[in-house]
């Protein structure tokens, strides 16, 4: 079984190269949700450590008809970060992404700073709309396949 910081090491690497991985769940077919979201937080608090900082949330695979082609039972989450986003009009830097397609998503900007914290995304939803610190926005995601 592959180790998540193992994961989030590959992940970096393949972001910093510009190279394309396989999927890991090719390799390693017991690879889980759990180990993925795992691999996922110590991958965005890698951004976070060089500098980046946290904007916001995103869901995908939100379609149930794109859940099924690619075998996928349940949307998923993310963590939005200063890097990841573009202002309105500013180009798309395609070459700084492999295999680069785009798609329609929702993400939740909010209202204040948060760290990649360990707690599941949907406890944090709750805890911001609580809160009225909440912004659900349309968002076309650029996606850099790394395999």
């Amino acid at each position: 079984m592959i180790d998540p910081r193992q994961v989030a090491d590959a992940l970096n690497a393949a972001e910093r190269d510009r190279k394309p991985i396989r999927p890991f769940s090719d390799e390693y077919p017991f690879f889980d949700v759990g180990r993925a979201y795992q691999a996922q937080r110590l991958f965005v608090a890698d951004h976070l450590n060089s500098g980046d900082r946290t904007i916001g949330a995103k869901l995908g695979m939100t379609s149930r008809v794109m859940r099924s082609m690619l075998g996928v039972d349940q949307p998923v989450s993310g963590w939005l970060t200063a890097a990841m986003a573009l202002s309105c009009g500013q180009p798309v830097p395609l070459d700084q992404l492999i295999h680069p397609r785009a798609e329609p998503e929702i993400a939740l900007m909010l209202g204040v700073c948060l760290s990649c914290r360990a707690v599941p995304l949907t406890n944090i939803i709750i805890e911001l709309q609580e809160g009225d610190r909440l912004k659900q926005v349309p968002l076309l995601g650029f996606n850099s396949a790394r395999h």
